[in-house]
């Protein structure tokens, strides 16, 4: 947006103010004048970007808190205000607000106010941050924005994640979003958008070239899903489901091959067989088609789609066997197929899929017992539906325990050799990344936690005077002044920490966030730059950065611990090569990998045991994994190795000596 947009946008609103000036306006006016914005450029027209964009924050803080619309209008509970409005219309910088990120230049760039408890009706002042904003998530609040009330969503050009899911949002069609091009995010779900979107009138998403997750479930829109949606060439996850859509499920033949996610459940699409497109997405990760009319049979090509974790498909007048070719599916985590018309056995292959201690597979059901159909399996977890298996209803199905949260937000970036500036949900095993103060970089081995999942976790955003907001898990390690690894829930604003530059920044705000996506990439050295700041790879799951067992502290730091705890896995990594390594990775239901989520389960085990198992167990687990990390050490430095055999040598001769002068 150009400064005479800005001036057009200004003049539209002072037009709109005057004539039905509201409250709200009133106060955000009277704020800005009594505590005006403390940035100053010496530039007349950024001076004046930075007063329009405080009063825009002013009068979204003064519209939605402690308000209401006609959806709240029907709870007779006393309104009740934000849940967190820190600093907001208080004389500090609005980049110091609850929920509010900015650049270098203090100029409001991201906005998550997701589960505040925004009410009221959302201001059309909001547009004047349309020049800046790239990060917006209102999700879960009652707010609610009306027709025409929607006009600030097509100002907001620059946006490339916006998240409207679970309000009050209203309109006869989506919003026009059609400007919107630089949009990677997309989630207006469970609002109460209707109407049909195949119309030539309403060709929304013709230019949205970089949209890779569109979810627009939990609404109604009558008609077949439109042509431009089945266009989008960077569509990666598509969630439409309960939306009223009507028409043959064929459209999924038409989607872009390189899809991960979709789901399609409810509706009203014409009965059929499963779409025969389904095995041309050879990335799909998700497949959820349940209570869609499907008639047929499971096809065994299914089989062929490596990277399928999770299938969902009950509800549905499926018959036939179920296909042995399922136990292809090694990184499978849930296989659902129960409520159809099923007969035969459940394929020795895949029980046997389930039965293995080591796999992934946690949840399989299917028509055991019920009357519609037969299966014989006796390895499945639930056999009579409705199976609740992601409420933890299936037999067996226990939630993973909790990993001390050792992650980054897909939001955060990394310095990648040759690539540049890369978020954190666009690594991959092989990239080289930034690790150390030296300038040095290492290849990515593996994730600790890789999940791409709409699921949102909270996550510490750190800023200091240099750096744009690292965002990670509070348990996480972050290296402060004095190269000591501590949890991020231990840091405070004031508190130094180790910048890439071998500097230390002093940290200048700490906030909550809520993101979707977890990431925990592992390097040699056990560190990585994140956001310019030195962070490690590994997490505390106890209070201190130390290890505690039986009430005492041993000497040696979780970040100590996390190096030699994964010396097997990186030696492995090195014998095979990265890119066998990464055929071998796999991740539960969670995104934690094998190859800590087993390991975790018995080490968590050990902490709960007295002092005298625990110590014991400990100790002798250490010496073994030390001795793997010597012979890692040995094998991928040669030079060490030579340098050790010396030393070895001149100790024996010195010996020697020594005993002959005796």
């Amino acid at each position: 947006m150009t400064f005479c947009r800005l001036f057009a946008i200004i003049s539209i609103l002072s037009a709109i103010n005057t004539a039905f000036a509201q409250q709200y306006q009133a106060q955000a006016r009277t704020f800005v004048e009594s505590d005006p914005s403390p940035y100053r450029s010496g530039n007349v027209f950024i001076d004046l970007y930075y007063g329009s964009q405080r009063y825009a924050l002013a009068c979204l803080f003064f519209a939605t808190n402690l308000t209401s619309n006609k959806y709240m209008e029907t709870d007779e509970a006393p309104l009740e205000p934000w849940e967190v409005a820190t600093n907001w219309t208080s004389e500090v910088g609005e980049c110091d607000w609850y929920g509010v990120t900015c650049d270098d230049g203090n100029f409001v760039t991201g906005i998550d106010l997701s589960g505040n408890n925004l009410g009221g009706t959302f201001p059309n002042e909001f547009s004047l941050l349309g020049s800046t904003l790239n990060y917006l998530d209102i999700s879960n609040n009652p707010t609610a924005s009306f027709g025409g009330g929607n006009f600030w969503i097509s100002e907001m050009v620059y946006l490339t994640h916006l998240d409207l899911h679970n309000t009050n949002f209203d309109g006869r069609g989506l919003p026009d979003i059609s400007e919107l091009v630089q949009l990677k995010y997309l989630d207006l779900s469970f609002t109460y958008f209707w109407y049909n979107l195949d119309r030539p009138d309403k060709n929304l998403f013709a230019n949205l070239d970089q949209l890779e997750t569109l979810d627009i479930s939990g609404n109604s829109y009558p008609g077949p899903v439109p042509a431009s949606i089945l266009n989008l060439p960077s569509l990666k996850k598509l969630y439409i489901y309960d939306s009223d859509f009507t028409g043959s499920m064929d459209f999924i033949n038409d989607l872009p091959t390189d899809l991960v996610e979709i789901w399609a459940d409810g509706n009203f699409w014409d009965e059929g067989p499963l779409p025969t497109g389904i095995r041309q997405f050879s990335n799909l990760k998700g497949l959820s088609l349940t209570n869609t009319g499907r008639t047929g049979t499971i096809p065994a090509g299914l089989g062929d789609l490596q990277e399928l974790q999770r299938v969902w498909l009950y509800g549905n007048s499926l018959v036939g066997t179920i296909p042995g070719e399922i136990s292809n599916l090694d990184k499978l985590i849930i296989f659902q197929v129960e409520d159809n018309l099923l007969q035969g056995s459940m394929p020795d292959e895949v029980c046997e899929l389930f039965d293995n201690p080591f796999g992934l597979l946690k949840v399989l059901a299917s028509d055991c017992t019920t009357s519609g159909g037969s299966v014989n399996c006796p390895c499945c977890n639930c056999c009579e539906a409705p199976c609740d298996c992601d409420s933890g209803g299936c037999a067996g199905d226990e939630p993973s325990p909790p990993t001390g949260g050792f992650c980054f937000s897909g939001e955060s970036t990394v310095d990648v050799l040759n690539k540049g500036t890369v978020k954190m949900e666009d690594l991959k095993i092989g990239d080289k990344v930034l690790v150390g103060v030296d300038g040095k970089y290492e290849p990515i081995y593996s994730f600790g936690h890789f999940d791409t999942s709409v699921v949102k976790t909270e996550f510490l955003q750190i800023r200091t005077s240099t750096s744009s907001g690292l965002e990670m898990t509070p348990n996480h390690l972050i290296f402060m002044q004095g190269n000591e690894a501590v949890p991020a829930s231990s840091i405070k604003v004031g508190d130094k920490v180790m910048m890439a530059s071998g500097k230390t920044d002093t940290v200048v705000s700490i906030q909550e966030v809520k993101r979707t996506g977890i990431f925990a990439p592992f390097t040699s050295s056990g560190t990585i730059v994140t956001n310019g700041i030195l962070s490690s790879s590994f997490a505390t799951i106890q209070k201190s950065h130390y290890v505690s067992l039986g009430g005492f502290e041993v000497p040696l730091t979780y970040h100590q611990l996390g190096v030699v705890f994964e010396s097997p896995h990186r030696l492995l990594c090195h014998l095979w090569g990265l890119d066998e390594c990464a055929r071998y990775e796999r991740y539960d239901e969670g995104g934690t990998s094998q190859w800590v989520e087993k390991p975790m389960v018995a080490f968590q085990w050990l902490l709960e045991q007295n002092i005298v198992v625990s110590g014991i167990l400990f100790f002798i687990s250490f010496a073994f994994l030390c001795m793997i990390n010597l012979i890692e050490m040995l094998v991928v430095s040669p030079v060490y190795a030579m340098c050790l055999m010396a030393a070895f040598v001149a100790d024996r001769r010195r010996r020697r000596v020594n005993k002959k002068m005796l």
